[in-house]
């Protein structure tokens, strides 16, 4: 059990490393760094579109084509907020007197600077018709002003209102390591 605790510690850390290093480059090259942490909320979207296909598969149901059009986003970094729009499809699995969902989406956020592409995925979970886990991660690569630049978005949907945490970071998002083989 101490190992997996030690997981987060060591992703922190080198998190704070790079982190560290990319703004100490840019001060020491006399430029604004371009990389950073920023919070934010979002609105009621202007439209929901329902889904395209909606059936009953085994062991639970399946929806595609669900879209999120024009959804305000407003964050402590003006980079990121604009209109966001979502489509997504999704698997949904009862379980323990509730269900999951599991939901991947493509996301698009636009303001007049130029705007964020990239895929997401969330998990929404209920038990006992209380909501348990209700997040989404997203990747993005910025385009028009933000080209060359890379967001990762969390979105917590557990409160009244949904709370976004995300970095923005010039340099490209790490690629995924080769599965560890079992021992």
């Amino acid at each position: 059990m101490q190992k997996i605790r030690t997981i987060p510690t060591l992703a922190l850390a080198l998190g704070l490393l790079v982190s560290a290093a990319v703004a100490a480059a840019a001060q020491d090259a006399g430029e604004a760094p371009t990389s950073g942490y920023f919070t934010g909320s979002a609105g009621q979207p202007a439209e929901i579109q329902p889904p395209t296909v909606e059936e009953e598969v085994p062991g639970g149901r399946q929806m595609e084509g669900v879209r999120f059009i024009d959804i305000p986003v407003e964050a402590s970094d003006a980079r990121i907020s604009g209109l966001m729009s979502v489509a997504s499809n999704g698997t949904g699995v009862p379980r323990d007197g509730g269900f999951s969902n599991i939901v991947s989406g493509r996301f698009r956020i636009v303001n007049d600077a130029g705007s964020w592409e990239g895929v997401g995925t969330s998990v929404f979970a209920v038990r006992d018709e209380q909501p348990v886990v209700d997040h989404e991660t997203v990747q993005l690569i910025g385009q028009g002003a933000y080209e060359g630049l890379h967001a990762v978005l969390l979105w917590d949907f557990m409160g009244a209102e949904p709370v976004l945490h995300g970095v923005i970071s010039e340099l490209a998002l790490a690629s995924t390591p080769e599965v560890i083989a079992a021992s």
